[in-house]
């Protein structure tokens, strides 16, 4: 199996990913879940 794990997505410390990951997202957990979006200041 495959997963994409898209750009600047997080994966916490023993998380396993289940299915593609989507930008700019943290994920938590056994299997993974969206906790929250991040958000990127300038």
């Amino acid at each position: 199996m495959m997963f994409v794990c898209s750009s600047h997505s997080i994966l916490t410390v023993g998380s396993v990913a289940t299915k593609n990951m989507e930008p700019f997202t943290i994920y938590q957990g056994n299997p993974a879940i969206a906790v929250r979006k991040r958000v990127i200041n300038k």
